[in-house]
């Protein structure tokens, strides 16, 4: 399924309206300069260089919410995981499969790590996600060596 993408125009609208957006918080208590919110932030980035811009903390593995240079935002939503989060940052999903270093195979990048035996003992694939892993077996069976082929 490909995502949903739509775009929101919302200019003109006020500090506290539609979730705070285009608000200003002040740093140091209320004293010092305005600390621009992360959507005025990618606003003014994407205006810059003319590209959109994510927004921070607006992303997750089904959704994006993007500044877009003329002011406007993209919004990016898909009912299945689209995007990985690792080392603290989304990335789109890859689910190519690649050769391991123990002769299975295994997607570049996806929300469930899945890995498929390398053939001859009894596993078969295992999946990890958030620290905990479920294999599956088949016991006593010598396994064929896996290929990309099918």
């Amino acid at each position: 399924m490909s995502a949903l993408q739509g775009s929101l125009g919302i200019d003109g609208v006020r500090p506290g309206g539609l979730a705070g957006i285009h608000a200003t918080r002040s740093g140091a208590g209320g004293r010092g300069h305005p600390t621009p919110t992360p959507v005025d932030a990618a606003l003014a980035k994407a205006k810059q260089t003319g590209d959109p811009v994510e927004i921070a903390g607006q992303t997750s593995e089904t959704r994006k919410l993007s500044a877009l240079p003329d002011g406007q935002f993209s919004f990016e939503t898909s009912p299945v995981p689209v995007r990985v989060k690792r080392d603290g940052v989304f990335r789109d999903a890859d689910l190519t499969l690649e050769r391991t270093a123990e002769g299975g195979y295994a997607s570049r990048m996806s929300v469930n790590g899945v890995t498929f035996g390398a053939g001859g003992d009894d596993e078969l694939a295992t999946m990890t996600k958030d620290g905990k892993s479920l294999t599956l077996t088949w016991p006593g069976a010598s396994l064929p060596v896996p290929g990309p082929g099918g």
